[in-house]
């Protein structure tokens, strides 16, 4: 007889099985990561920026019209004050997410784009500083006849 199916091998095998219970779960289970939006040069402009974010598995709804966020936060800024890397720490579930932002820019417009990002504890950095360019807010300033 082994020595693994000893008398004892009822005991081993609810331990094993409960290790792998344990495994299974803790990946599911919230831990604090940290979301970081780089804004690059767009945070010149920018005066407010909403994050909104839902776990992707949550996402595929039957209406996707129908907006149902997990959670949102907002960061406002006076003009030419926002930081060019914006952080926000988040408890959240390993595992890929929906993400929407939102950019306020100086002169009221709202720019905003959805990304999927896969979070797996640390730091994950979004990337949207081509959503709202200076350059691209003073030509349409121009257009619209001011100096």
């Amino acid at each position: 007889m082994s020595v693994f199916f000893g008398k004892k091998w009822p005991i081993r095998l609810l331990l094993g099985a409960a290790l792998v219970a344990v495994l299974a779960t803790v990946s599911h289970m919230p831990r604090d990561q940290t979301l970081r939006i780089d804004l690059g040069d767009s945070s010149k402009i920018t005066t407010a920026l909403t994050l909104r974010w839902e776990a992707k598995r949550a996402a595929k709804k039957s209406d996707p019209d129908v907006e149902d966020w997990t959670g949102e936060v907002t960061f406002r800024y006076e003009k030419n004050a926002a930081p060019r890397v914006i952080e926000h720490q988040a408890h959240l579930a390993d595992g890929d997410y929906v993400v929407e932002i939102e950019l306020i820019t100086e002169g009221g417009g709202a720019v905003t784009t959805r990304k999927i990002i896969a979070l797996s504890g640390g730091s994950t950095t979004i990337d949207v500083s081509n959503l709202a360019r200076p350059d691209l807010a003073k030509e349409d300033l121009a257009k619209d006849g001011a100096p």
